[in-house]
């Protein structure tokens, strides 16, 4: 398939010399997604980079289509263009408002080599690598996958709880509201907090998204001790779950969490089965001296998280809480899900309800204390 954002005669012609079976398709770049297109082992981005006014995201769609290999070539600020800047360790994206680049008035960007390296990591590819630079530009080889990445999913029995090198990952979440949910539409980001005994750093940890790698953006250690490791949902994930693991450099794959991408949040009927407080576990009441509820629900489904529940105190001016954890499924078909008391609740009975994909659980009367 060859995709043109005009009919060029010049492809008709060679098309027809050649006897091509290629389809061509006239489209815009920014018009790329497998739902459209499909997906593709190989994909040639050549040329067409820096007459872009949305670079990033143009890469982002073309990563979203390829499965395996892409390769990009783009115009580069080279030495010839800045003689005497050592280029190789400048990262710049130098921006044309006019017709500043060759007189042409839709060359928009020019990066140096080692930004449009990074710019491709950035829009999603797992390794990208410098593959040449000449007088007027460079080519990037980029890969969804990370050298010697097994097809997925793996087997449960083949993936190790502990490996050598990395010790557990503890949490594949929502960078901003650490739910599990994602949308494949939207440049959303994982965090992954992870216990290892070695220290990590973008340069040493490879993380993957079901069957694609992904290149973290940003390690630091948290005051728990964790290592969080926060990286950009693949383009071109197919709605429903997906596994995430990671491995350092020197270790084995991780344990796999799950995560769900462009999966509804819908629920036909929810009810609290029972609440308590969220510390010494009394029934039907909390106290106020920590604010800490819990409660179990029946009628939630897999993908409830943290971001998606609400519960709130029903009344004329209904105040909503905090949910802080969903728990799994337990044996009678519960949820267990915890709350932090808004600050505005004083001392009395209230009557809580939850709420999930717009069912709303019936109301539950609990006594909060001081």
């Amino acid at each position: 398939m060859a995709i043109d954002r005009w009919d060029n005669p010049r492809f008709r012609e060679i098309h027809a010399a050649l006897g091509s079976r290629a389809e061509y398709r006239q489209m815009n770049v920014y018009d790329l997604s497998p739902a459209r297109l499909g997906r593709f082992d190989v994909v040639l981005f050549l040329g067409v980079l820096y007459h872009l006014k949305h670079p990033l995201l143009a890469l982002e769609r073309v990563c979203s289509v390829t499965m395996g290999f892409a390769a990009v070539e783009s115009f580069a600020l080279t030495e010839r263009f800045l003689p005497g800047m050592q280029v190789e360790e400048r990262p710049l994206l130098q921006y044309f408002e006019r017709d500043g680049l060759g007189g042409q008035f839709d060359n928009w960007f020019a990066p140096t080599p080692k930004v449009l390296v990074s710019m491709c990591r950035t829009a999603g590819f797992a390794r990208a690598e410098l593959l040449g630079v000449h007088d007027y530009g460079a080519a990037v080889a980029c890969y969804r996958k990370w050298v010697g990445q097994a097809s997925w999913p793996v087997p449960l029995s083949q993936q190790p709880d502990r490996p050598g090198g990395l010790s557990h990952l503890i949490a594949a979440v929502h960078a901003e509201n650490f739910g599990i949910n994602f949308r494949s539409t939207e440049d959303e980001y994982i965090q992954c907090q992870v216990e290892a005994p070695a220290v990590l750093t973008p340069d040493n940890i490879q993380a993957e998204v079901g069957p694609f790698g992904a290149a973290p953006v940003s390690v630091v250690k948290s005051a728990e001790g964790l290592w969080l490791c926060t990286l950009k949902l693949p383009p071109g994930l197919e709605a429903g779950w997906h596994g995430v693991r990671v491995r350092s450099e020197d270790s084995a794959w991780s344990n796999t969490l799950q995560i769900a991408v462009d999966i509804p949040q819908q629920a036909t009927a929810i009810e609290i089965a029972s609440a308590c407080d969220g510390i010494d576990w009394t029934p039907r009441q909390f106290s106020l001296a920590h604010r800490h509820l819990s409660l179990w629900l029946r009628g939630l489904p897999e993908n409830a998280d943290r971001a998606n529940v609400i519960v709130s105190s029903a009344g004329p001016s209904p105040t909503r809480h905090s949910v802080t954890f969903v728990g799994p499924l337990d044996a009678e078909s519960l949820r267990q899900v915890n709350v932090h008391a808004d600050a505005r609740i004083t001392p009395g009975r209230y009557r809580i309800q939850a709420e999930f994909g717009g069912a709303h659980s019936p109301e539950f009367e609990i006594e909060a204390i001081p």
